[in-house]
């Protein structure tokens, strides 16, 4: 019987023969473009970030987003520290673009960004000499509107004048016996000729001498504030435990003339360990951050950028200066910050000593920077470290003297409240007592209370034990007023006095006359360079020598309720003898004021970063009771030192 399927259905499939491809020369061009995209793909977006830093003039007007390189940074993510204190991250600004911040300035510039290291340099008026950095002086002082604002109160923090180099930093085979420095021996036990390491130099004493007259002739000769003989209260010095800074105040007030009948001011300074002035008082939060800058960015290949743009010139430098001789844990304290380099070439440029040269044959390493006017040094044999170097070493370290303090983010404000907010604290306390002065002699009532608060207080030291503390529970429950009207009717023991309009205004004069007006602080570069970072100056740099922050408290009758008995205050914030430009619009003065701040502006401003003291007034029944107003609990810095941010 006949099958009805086909007479092949069951035949086997036929399997085509498998045969290579071969390639056409078409094809291999297509996929060698589409394999060459996917890479320049990865390259562009990896490379992204390094943007502004090969353009910067064309990111320059991004203010808010700041690049690792010097233009910029931007928080990636969140941070245990932002958990405990959020307001500080919302309350820091950027400093403006600028060749100072800029790291492709820093690597491929010339010259030192704007600042001279003039060694013979006397007068620092308006130039930026960073060997004597300008301060307050009679040529370009400007005096706000007497007849409007009256200056009441001065204090004054300034860095150490110029010095020699730290032992630390000298190059191994340079003793400063062959070019050596001009020091004044009169406190030092080294032969004549010699210098310690450091030491301040002849030169920055006089340039201290100098920096005391013009503090003088504004002071005293122009705005009248400083008295022609002065009292041990009316003006204080304070100095920190480095004996840089004694000389140093000792030859400020030596610039002074006469005006210390009873010898100079004593120098006041703070227990070693616990310095709001250096500062030194324990800060685990700041020291960590100050010690590992690259903790300050929430991406810490920021701060290793400038490893990149520094390898050339640390080679170059090590090799010449010998430095590369010893490897090991001083070796790399070298190349931890540009601070060593930076110290030594800064001291050997301010002192107009040579710049050091190599002690072995051959050439250094090529300067990979390929920094602009290089000069090429053609003895083998006696090769030096050239005005090019030293140049590219100053740019560098004020980029990460920036960066440390300003432009790494968020965390170079809050590291540097913790650290140096103590000594902010105090300049508010101070602020507040001469306020409060006077505002109690602008008020008759408060000021007549005032003084029959100190007669009852003179009653008090003559009572029993027993008596003393019920008349002061009768003070707590009656006023003092009503108690001192008790004495003069003689229903109470004692004898008060009938102060009188004509009596109050006597004894405010008197009193103004005993008023603390003047405090003078020299410090240390840190120290001016952590101030800088709590203001939020515009432009950072790396403190010069007797770098200056001076701030003035003025008094105004023109109040707004229009009741000239009720002073309004101001403060005027002085950088380098020139009104200071702060990033934060808090700081930024308004309109015609003359650089003045209202004060409670500025506490304001401060109370946001934590720094602020209490709102209890030191009133006249708290006087007679022992009971003192003042700071408040400094917990809050001291919360934010013993921060721990768990993420790094």
């Amino acid at each position: 019987m006949a099958s009805s399927l086909p007479t092949n259905s069951m035949q086997p499939p036929q399997l085509r023969k498998w045969r290579p491809r071969t390639w056409r020369p078409k094809q291999s061009r297509w996929y060698a473009v589409v394999y060459l995209g996917i890479v320049v793909g990865f390259w562009i977006v990896s490379e992204l970030w390094a943007w502004p830093w090969a353009f910067p003039e064309t990111f320059a007007h991004m203010e808010r987003w700041k690049h690792p390189l010097g233009h910029g940074h931007k928080l990636r993510r969140r941070d245990a520290v932002w958990e405990k204190f959020p307001d500080l991250r919302d309350e820091w600004y950027p400093p403006k673009n600028s060749p100072l911040n800029s790291l492709w300035t820093a690597a491929k510039g010339s010259g030192s960004v704007g600042f001279d290291l003039d060694p013979t340099s006397q007068s620092s008026n308006v130039t930026d000499n960073w060997c004597n950095m300008p301060h307050v002086n009679p040529v370009a002082y400007k005096q706000p509107d007497p007849e409007k604002y009256q200056l009441k109160y001065v204090e004054l923090i300034h860095s150490y004048h110029k010095r020699t180099p730290y032992h630390h930093s000298m190059i191994p085979h340079d003793t400063g016996e062959t070019e050596p420095f001009d020091c004044d021996n009169v406190h030092s036990e080294e032969p004549p000729g010699t210098c310690n390491f450091p030491q301040i130099s002849r030169g920055g004493l006089d340039n201290s001498l100098k920096h005391g007259m013009d503090l003088y002739t504004v002071y005293h000769d122009i705005v009248s504030l400083i008295p022609d003989y002065i009292l041990p209260e009316t003006v204080g010095f304070r100095v920190t435990n480095n004996p840089l800074t004694w000389p140093v105040a000792r030859k400020i007030m030596e610039g002074w003339a006469d005006s210390f009948p009873f010898g100079f001011a004593p120098l006041h300074h703070r227990a070693a360990d616990d310095d709001s002035l250096e500062p030194t008082y324990p800060c685990s939060f700041g020291e960590a951050y100050y010690r590992k800058p690259a903790l300050l960015s929430n991406n810490p290949a920021d701060w290793e950028a400038r490893v990149n743009a520094s390898r050339g010139l640390y080679e170059r430098l090590d090799w010449i200066t010998g430095i590369d001789s010893f490897k090991g844990p001083s070796w790399s304290e070298w190349h931890d910050t540009w601070d060593h380099y930076f110290d030594y070439l800064s001291a050997q440029r301010c002192h107009d000593r040579p710049l050091p040269c190599s002690q072995k044959e051959g050439h250094a390493p090529t300067n990979q920077m390929e920094l602009k006017n290089q000069t090429q040094i053609k003895n083998p044999q006696l090769e030096c470290v050239s005005e090019e170097d030293a140049d590219a070493v100053f740019r560098l370290g004020h980029w990460e003297y920036d960066w440390i303090h300003r432009s790494s983010g968020p965390k170079s404000l809050a590291a540097s409240v913790a650290s140096f907010g103590v000594w902010v604290q105090e300049l508010l306390i101070h602020f507040k007592g001469i306020t409060m002065f006077y505002d109690t002699i602008a008020r008759s009532e408060l000021f007549r209370e005032e003084l029959q608060a100190i007669e009852i207080n003179k009653i008090l030291d003559t009572l029993p034990l027993e008596e003393r503390k019920s008349f002061r529970a009768r003070v707590q429950a009656e006023g003092v007023p009503k108690i001192h009207e008790r004495i003069q009717a003689g229903e109470l023991p004692g004898r008060a006095s009938n102060w009188t309009e004509e009596h109050l205004e006597k004894e405010a004069i008197k009193r103004e006359r005993e008023v603390s007006k003047y405090k003078h602080h020299v410090a240390h570069d840190g120290s001016i360079a952590r101030l800088l970072s709590i203001l939020q100056v515009e432009e950072m740099i790396w403190p010069g020598m007797g770098a200056e922050v001076v701030f003035e408290l003025y008094s105004s009758n023109a109040s707004e309720s229009g009741n000239s008995r009720y002073p309004q205050w101001f403060v005027r914030i002085l950088w380098d003898g020139r009104v200071l430009r702060s990033s934060h619009p808090d700081l930024q003065p308004e309109g015609d004021m003359e650089g003045l701040l209202r004060l409670d502006r500025f506490g304001e401003y401060l109370q946001k970063l934590g720094i602020g003291i209490s709102s209890t007034m030191v009133n006249t029944v708290n006087m007679v009771l022992g009971l003192k107003g003042g700071p408040t609990d400094a917990g809050r810095i001291k919360e934010m030192c013993d921060a721990v941010d768990h993420e790094h």
